[in-house]
């Protein structure tokens, strides 16, 4: 984060994409772009034949470090800018939409959709509007061109057979590696190609290391025979393999963790970690798998328990009538009789899909739907095309009822994509859906299964769909489909072709199967839709059929006479840390931000005080050390504005924090680093990004961090995750955990390391001191590396074997067997497979939890002031529950979150609902000021509480809330609350 490298002189590469008919304005662009000190390209020439432009515009775009998209009628019409965006797309490239004259939602493509516009239709902000644009484009200058170097690399190693003499080597590696890890939020992801590159590369190296550790021991055999040398040259030999044996490990460390992020390629990184277990005896790797064990659940082998399998949900027939066939074998379309290609009946049997079309035959692709006496329903209909040759096939698909029609469109030399059309009013629903997927096969692509299921009323509305899809590019897709739209709430991603795809009954569980073996369960329901549901199963043959079985089980069938069990189980329970772990105290913090500190790490006097005098930001990306009014330390330039610095338990330590979520560790006087930069964004997911880190917990050791980050979703929840980093390397040492604070008792509203670093504990608070509610151990014992490797590898499926390739894992029954036992051993009363992770917190692993919140809205308005709040703290010697509560409440009112916080207890101020700037941000922005209807006395601490508020999007909460409250320092004060809404 510090070592900012020097931005490359040569300017921001930009291709422009627009549409020959807006090339005045287009000119225009690059003019002022250029005035601005980018290099702007553009195509103004007519266009040579197709295979010539085409390659000349691809060019363009991978050598362009940002792509600008000019949005008109006329560009969104242009096959040739559809095009370009798809290229844009594939390749991970920043595209920055303009709009020159505005186009309705649904005509625009996905791609682009999703992306803030800069509107230029009003010609008198033309310049303010480029300034706008010009800024957008560079930021991140140095990440993005990077991203242009390495992907150019990554395409001649492609092109070129991917030989091992194109790959990275050393520094160069190692930085790529880190690049990839410290992508600021908002850049454009790396491609698949760009991980791919590194990925080899990093197993190229490893290949070397290995050689060299060979080569070591060479050495140490050739000195045996040394008489004169043979001991210096035995000490040498023997220095030289543990130094290879050592980094070996390390570089299997960082790879393994890296994997470990990502649900696809976790039993890699399993086999990486155990390797480095195994071979170099790395803690840190250890560690790592020792918390995932505890963290993560996995489908272990079971025995079938009696219950039996619950059969999917009815499935609607392909098959067609021999009636039907027979009499839309032709049909004849404005005097001409054309062969029938596609036929398709509705579930009911009322509704019959028939399609036309063959280039051969020069007849047009349509469409036309009839009843089952062979009337008409519609029109022969030629669907919208857009794409850059014609339309070579049509399929349609029909729900159960005839009323929604999925409609395949494949161009030719394309994939296909499919419309979604209400036959009720003849009306698309929502945008296209494309044939998306890992393979690499992109013409004629289809899809293999589209299917309308009715979805059962638990799990939402009566009038929605669900819409099932499997694209021969390998992925499965289930869509939520109502009048309003399309929402996918499930995808399961294949590297191969999907054989076996299905529902459980209840509509829960998507389970898939790719021909490589690969077996994947995803969810559908609840918050976290589209989750995968414990790990990837390596199995030794794709499945012909999986089944639900219960709660947690299924059953697969690999073929005639083998149909194995599995259960979704933790691996370790280890008991509950503490239970007290501390006293009430903090080292400090101090931030400079809109965020508020928790009250328990803010210095009395708002001051940070260290050993070597008292910290100031005399710039905002520059830290100080000032004593007696003199700097006596300065800090280097920080890539990023300074929000928050906390000090290590130990005192001699200062955790930075800057604005995008990366932090370092650093002595009191900034003389040293102690290790890598630690990447916290690096593990954000959609729905799982915060608004800040709110504390950073380094232990006396200095080896570690616990990081702290925190989102308020309004109006009475606070989202906390919590993830340990190893400094050295600056990589996770567990799964990043997510807790749901609403501020009532018995809640995880911290986490701490203990002093001897053995355990992470969750912990609640009482009497000023912090209760253990959870913990993760960190320290397994030391006979643990001996079995834990082996078992590590059975539960994920993969091994490494002596060429650096991954196999599976032989006899893995068996190994499972002999880890469970030896954890039994090792932990008596411990049933593996038994029970969950860590209570209360949710492990996010790989693409994380759906969390349906948003960060809280800015202030869009100043409310009416509702009078003045006539209570206040309570008198001493005076408890006064009702008093208390009606006074904060009439606070909430009037967005005055520093008064607000002043009734609640200490411990408790400056976190989520109590936090004055969120509760400012929050309740100043509603429509009108929030209505406290009633306050009523349930117990002698226990206040109830009516109100009523609209949101900023209209939807109002009639809420109910039970105050507790606690009589402390002769007043009584807020402990807790817990409200619907």
């Amino acid at each position: 984060m510090v070592a900012t490298p020097a931005i490359d002189q040569k300017q921001l590469g930009v291709f422009i994409s627009y549409s020959r008919k807006d090339v005045d304005f287009a000119q225009k662009i690059v003019a002022a772009l250029e005035a601005r000190g980018l290099t702007p390209r553009i195509d103004t020439r007519d266009l040579p034949k197709l295979e010539d432009w085409r390659r000349e515009l691809l060019g363009f775009i991978r050598e362009a470090d940002a792509v600008v998209f000019i949005v008109s009628p006329n560009s969104i019409l242009s096959p040739v800018c559809a095009w370009e965006v798809e290229q844009v797309a594939a390749l991970n490239k920043r595209l920055a939409p303009i709009v020159l004259e505005r186009v309705s939602d649904d005509r625009i493509p996905e791609a682009i959709a999703r992306i803030n516009y800069l509107f230029f239709d009003k010609a008198d902000d033309f310049d303010a509007r480029v300034d706008e644009l010009a800024h957008a484009l560079q930021t991140d200058l140095v990440w993005l061109k990077e991203h242009t170097r390495v992907g150019e690399l990554a395409r001649r190693w492609d092109e070129r057979n991917r030989p091992g003499g194109l790959t990275l080597r050393g520094q160069e590696l190692q930085s790529v590696e880190h690049w990839i890890a410290s992508r600021p939020r908002g850049a454009p992801e790396p491609t698949a190609l760009h991980k791919s590159f590194v990925a080899e590369s990093r197993r190229a190296a490893t290949r070397r290391l290995r050689l060299t550790v060979a080569a070591s021991l060479a050495v140490g055999v050739l000195a045996l025979g040394l008489a004169a040398f043979a001991v210096t040259q035995r000490q040498l030999a023997e220095a030289s393999r543990s130094n290879a044996v050592r980094t070996l490990a390390t570089s299997d460390f960082r790879q393994g963790t890296s994997l470990l992020e990502n649900n696809d390629t976790t039993s890699e990184g399993m086999a990486l970690l155990s390797r480095s277990v195994r071979e170099g005896q790395d803690k840190r790797a250890l560690a790592r798998l020792w918390t995932l064990l505890q963290q993560r659940r996995f489908w272990l082998p079971a025995q079938p328990d009696g219950t039996a399998a619950v059969a999917a949900g009815p499935v609607q027939s392909d098959a067609i009538p021999d009636a039907i066939k027979k009499r839309y074998k032709s049909v004849t379309v404005n005097g001409t009789s054309a062969q029938v290609k596609f036929i398709s009946v509705s579930g009911d049997g009322k509704r019959i899909f028939t399609a036309i079309g063959d280039n051969v035959e020069a007849t047009d692709a349509q469409y036309r739907i009839w009843r089952s006496d062979g009337t008409p329903v519609t029109p022969w209909i030629k669907p919208p095309y857009n794409g850059i040759s014609y339309v070579a096939s049509l399929r349609g698909y029909l729900s159960l009822d005839g009323n929604l029609l999925a409609l395949e469109v494949t161009g030719w030399r394309e994939s296909a994509y499919l419309q979604i059309i209400d036959l009720k009013t003849n009306q698309q629903i929502g945008s296209d859906v494309r044939a998306t997927g890992r393979l690499p096969n992109s013409q004629n692509v289809q899809f293999s299964r589209v299917q309308f299921l009715p979805e059962p009323a638990h799990a939402g509305a009566d009038s929605s769909m669900l819409l099932f899809t499997v694209s021969e590019k390998g992925d499965a897709v289930i869509f939520r489909v109502d009048p309003s739209g399309i929402d996918m709430i499930a995808k399961s991603e294949h590297a191969a072709p999907i054989v076996f795809a299905e529902l459980d009954a209840a509509h829960e569980w998507l389970m898939t199967s790719s021909s490589d073996g690969i077996l994947r369960v995803t969810r559908l329901a609840g918050g976290a839709g589209g989750e995968l549901i414990g790990n990837v199963l390596h199995l030794a043959s794709a499945a012909t059929s999986i089944n639900r079985v219960g709660n947690d089980r299924i059953v697969v069938t690999l073929g005639p006479g083998n149909s194995p069990f599995f259960a979704l189980s933790s691996v370790v329970k280890m008991p509950l840390a503490g239970p007290v772990v501390s006293e009430q105290v903090s080292t400090g913090c101090k931030r400079w931000d809109d965020d508020v500190l928790y009250a328990m790490d803010a210095p009395a006097d708002g001051k940070l005080r260290t050993s070597k005098g008292e910290l100031s930001r005399p710039e905002p990306r520059q830290l100080a050390v000032v004593r007696d009014g003199v700097q006596v330390a300065v800090s280097p330039v920080f890539s990023n504005e300074v929000i928050l610095v906390c000090l290590g338990e130990g005192g001699d330590s200062l955790a930075v924090t800057t604005s995008d979520f990366v932090t370092e560790v650093w002595t009191t006087d900034f003389s040293r680093r102690l290790g890598l930069p630690i990447v916290e964004r690096r593990l954000f997911g959609q729905g799982t990004t915060p608004q800040s880190t709110k504390r950073v917990f380094v232990p006396r050791d200095n080896r570690r961090a616990l990081i702290a980050s925190s989102l308020w979703d309004p109006p009475n929840v606070d989202l906390q995750w919590y993830s340990l980093w190893d400094l050295e390397t600056g990589l996770p040492l567990m799964d990043r955990t997510l807790f749901e604070n609403t501020m009532s008792d018995d809640e995880v509203e911290r986490a701490m390391i203990d002093p001897d670093a053995k355990y992470v504990a969750f912990t609640g608070h009482s009497n000023k001191r912090f209760v253990a509610l959870a913990s993760l151990d960190l320290t397994p014992p030391e006979t643990v590396s001996g079995w834990l490797p082996d078992l590590v590898e059975a539960l994920g499926g993969l091994a490494i074997n002596t060429e650096g390739a991954f196999e599976p894992v032989p006899d893995r029954p068996g190994k499972m067997r002999q880890g469970f036992e030896s954890i039994r051993q090792f932990a008596p009363g411990v049933d593996p497979g038994s029970r969950p992770g860590p209570p209360s917190g949710r492990s996010e692993a790989g693409p994380a939890p759906n969390v349906t919140s948003s960060p809280v809205p800015p202030v869009a308005r100043v409310q009416p002031d509702p009078g003045p709040i006539v209570a206040s703290p309570s008198p001493i010697n005076s408890y006064d529950p009702v008093g208390t509560v009606r006074a904060f409440y009439l606070a909430l009112s009037r967005a005055d979150g520093d008064l607000a916080q002043t009734f609640v207890i200490p411990e408790k101020r400056g976190g989520g609902p109590f936090n004055p700037t969120s509760i400012r941000q929050f309740y100043s922005n509603l429509p009108s000021p929030m209505e406290t209807l009633s306050v009523e006395l349930a117990s002698n601490d226990v206040v109830n509480v009516k109100y009523r508020f609209v949101r900023p999007n209209g939807s109002e909460c009639r809420g109910n809330a039970a105050v507790t409250t606690t009589f402390s320092g002769g007043k009584t004060l807020i402990r807790g609350i817990a409200a619907n809404c």
